[in-house]
């Protein structure tokens, strides 16, 4: 039988991380395929720059900022699905 989530539990759930935690979220075999060719090109590139100081930084320096613009992206991602679903659960209550 199908459950039913109802607003009130869905809160509940996520408040006790049993919803909506990051670490519960499975990624694809998609997701783990490419994440082993970028750190396999990441090292690859690294070993090389090792030679050459000002590169590496350069090339350090960009991929902090590429790390901090992705988490900016699901922050503002994360709240924006959070207020479609705030919205959606208003609209499923209203007659």
């Amino acid at each position: 039988m199908l459950e039913v989530i109802t607003i009130k539990s869905a809160i509940r759930q996520m408040l006790y991380g049993e919803k909506g935690n990051l670490e519960s979220i499975q990624a694809t075999d998609e997701y783990y395929q490419i994440l082993n060719e970028v750190v396999l090109h990441d090292d690859k590139l690294r070993e090389r720059l090792l030679s050459l100081p000002e590169l590496s930084a350069l090339y350090r320096k960009a991929s902090e900022n590429i790390d901090k613009l992705s988490r900016e992206s699901e922050v503002t991602h994360y709240a924006e699905g959070f207020k479609l679903g705030i919205l959606v659960g208003l609209e499923l209550t209203q007659k």
